[in-house]
């Protein structure tokens, strides 16, 4: 299937994680994905076999209904077309009403269940959620996200306080321990290489039943005290998803900028060698 990916053109630190797990998910399935930030005309001519629309804020209601309205009309039915996200699990019926979407293709809270959105394949149980973020989504964008390079987790999904003025009973009604912190590390290690920062996002971790266990995890992973990162660089990155039998178009242009880069680096260091032995920075020559 041509799979499409959008988040509306609100301004948001954190690139949007569900459309990444969703985008692990479809590539998994061998389907073409791509990933558009608010309106991107150069899609506009294509016609695709499913859609699907992430909100985040309730305030930006205006603009994700525009935009949802904008993208119905480049399915071959409104069907195939999904709207999720924070904002459509807190106000769905407003969205129903704003834009006509069915019901069915609201989807509110986590994305555990490839069958709510019709799909019957090998592997249709498998708990969306829980996949590993595609960071190469955000590559397709310009938009630059100010936290978009990290590692973002989560060792809980819920919370068990229940609260009357809090949200996350509605997005994430049951409490419980998902993935392995060190597996959801490694995979990304693996696949795009090192990250910098871990952001945990759980909404109440000290919930958990054995944090202990939880901060052995996250010190095995690199993260404990004294802990100190070392920057891998594009070229070694590059190599590394190359070996892999990594193809993406994207790393072709990494690729040529690095050398474009190290080209002008050789240049400066020969315009240094060529300088008079009598010279000195900033001071002329005598």
């Amino acid at each position: 299937m041509r799979v499409l990916l959008v988040e509306p053109n609100y301004k948001n630190k954190y690139p949007p994680m569900g459309l990444m797990k969703i985008s692990t998910y479809h590539k998994m399935l061998g389907d073409e994905v791509h990933f558009v930030k608010g309106f991107d005309h150069s899609v506009d001519k294509k016609v695709w076999d499913r859609i699907y629309i992430t909100t985040l804020f309730t305030f930006d209601f205006d603009v994700d209904v525009k935009t949802i309205n904008h993208y119905i009309l480049l399915v071959n039915n409104i069907d195939d077309l999904y709207v999720g996200g924070i904002m459509v699990s807190l106000m769905p019926e407003k969205i129903v009403e704003a834009t006509g979407i069915d019901h069915s293709h609201i989807l509110t809270g986590l994305f555990t269940e490839t069958a709510v959105v019709g799909d019957n394949n090998d592997i249709n149980d498998i708990n969306v959620d829980e996949l590993a973020l595609d960071y190469d989504i955000l590559e397709q964008v310009d938009y630059k996200y100010p936290a978009g390079d990290n590692y973002f987790a989560y060792t809980t999904r819920g919370c068990p306080n229940h609260c009357s003025f809090c949200a996350v009973p509605i997005l994430e009604p049951h409490f419980h321990v998902t993935n392995n912190i060190v597996d959801q590390i490694r995979i990304i290690d693996e696949k795009y290489g090192p990250k910098q920062h871990l952001l945990l996002l759980d909404n109440n971790i000290l919930n958990t039943a054995d944090l202990k266990s939880l901060v052995d995890d996250l010190c095995k992973a690199g993260f404990g005290r004294g802990a100190k990162y070392v920057d891998p660089g594009v070229y070694n990155i590059v190599i590394m998803r190359y070996r892999n039998g990594d193809r993406a178009d994207f790393l072709n242009k990494k690729m040529a900028t690095y050398l474009e880069g190290f080209k002008k680096r050789i240049k400066i260091r020969r315009n240094v060698r060529n300088i008079p032995s009598n010279c000195y920075w900033g001071r002329g020559c005598y």
